[in-house]
């Protein structure tokens, strides 16, 4: 699924910048022997909470109502919004 509200963009930003000065310490030999396996302990958490915002973001508006049965047309709309891109139609 495509994200939405940017959320991969900067996410990779934020990834790249935290990849990079750990990188940098290490090469300049003021960075610690853990300092890169703090990366995936910091920057994952961030990475599903963006996932899981996007996904909101994008299916939010077409969630289940409340006596939990969605109208015919909603479930349509569902199916398309989960779809790949390529398999959707207008």
């Amino acid at each position: 699924m495509v994200p939405t509200g940017g959320y991969g963009m900067n996410t990779g930003l934020g990834d790249a910048f935290n990849l990079g000065w750990k990188l940098a310490g290490l090469l300049h030999g003021w960075g610690g022997p853990g300092l890169l396996t703090s990366y995936e302990a910091e920057r994952r958490p961030i990475g599903d909470r963006n996932r899981t915002a996007s996904v909101e973001e994008r299916v939010g508006p077409l969630a289940v109502p409340r006596h939990g049965r969605p109208e015919p047309h909603r479930q349509e709309q569902r199916r398309r919004a989960r779809a790949p891109h390529r398999d959707r139609r207008s």
